[in-house]
């Protein structure tokens, strides 16, 4: 089911069913970034209070969600229950990595992302946390290798790292 009648979505969605059949996410990634922007013109609106998702398609293996990121607005540190992919249309987040280690989380690797960059999540090696800090919005799209209408994508979450020394 497609959320979004935009060509360009739908066209997306082809290439993304297109490259799992070929090569899985890894080809995923490529699809993506070779794909001109699913913004709509006049971009997405944000949400003060919470990172805005805007639902672009789900079925019943594949998802696409554009997060919209407010300046200071963050995630908190979870982990997920299918593989995702993250790509920047927008601006820069902040993606910060964490492995656990017992009763807390060390982190291992911490990366801004532009406009082009793709990130790859694979569970059960994918805690993270994502965030806008810069001082303009920005937009990201994730794809979900499941359908987002029966629920949401993550699996854990975990306490903030200052909390859980």
């Amino acid at each position: 089911m497609t959320i979004t009648t935009d060509r360009r979505v739908s066209d997306l969605v082809d290439s993304i069913r297109s490259a799992l059949q070929d090569g899985g996410v890894a080809a995923t990634v490529a699809a993506l970034t070779d794909r001109p922007s699913v913004l709509p013109p006049g971009g997405l609106p944000g949400d003060p209070a919470k990172v805005a998702g805007h639902l672009l398609h789900a079925e019943a293996e594949l998802s696409l969600i554009a997060l919209v990121w407010l300046p200071g607005q963050v995630t908190r540190i979870h982990d997920h229950l299918c593989w995702c992919v993250v790509h920047v249309l927008q601006g820069s987040v902040l993606e910060t990595r964490y492995r656990a280690q017992g009763d807390h989380l060390t982190t291992t690797r911490a990366k801004h992302h532009g406009v082009g960059s793709t990130s790859v999540l694979l569970p059960p090696a994918d805690i993270h946390r994502i965030g806008n800090v810069a001082t303009d919005t920005a937009i990201t799209l994730h794809v979900y290798g499941m359908d987002l209408r029966t629920g949401g994508s993550t699996r854990r979450r975990y306490a903030d790292l200052r909390s859980a020394a």
